[in-house]
């Protein structure tokens, strides 16, 4: 996943910009655990995987989160989408009501 590492501090120009830590890593499956990284661009997390070239070919992987699809790729053709009904819910600590996903955890 790219998004982790978006807009890069260190390329051309910084952009005074950084991602809300902690970070919660899997590295592989979730049934494998976590790792929590408390400091932006941590190499015992995403920041290992910080290569610009590959983050762009990767792009697509942001869709898929916790064996999950998410926006409009994880709906139906025959859902609208929307703000509202079943999906994040910031009342609940970041739930997702239809998923049954907790909590602040970093794509």
């Amino acid at each position: 996943d790219p998004v982790p590492h978006v807009p890069p501090t260190d390329l051309i120009i910084n952009w005074h910009f950084q991602h809300v830590e902690p970070e919660v890593y899997f590295d592989g499956s979730v049934s494998g655990g976590f790792v929590t990284c408390n400091v932006d661009n941590d190499h015992n997390c995403s920041g290992k995987w910080w290569d610009v070239l590959v983050d762009a070919i990767h792009v697509g992987d942001h869709i898929r989160y916790m064996d999950f699809y998410i926006g409009t790729p994880g709906c139906n053709k025959n859902e609208t989408p929307s703000l509202g009904g079943g999906g994040w819910n910031p009342r609940l600590g970041g739930r997702n009501e239809s998923l049954g996903v907790g909590g602040n955890l970093r794509g």
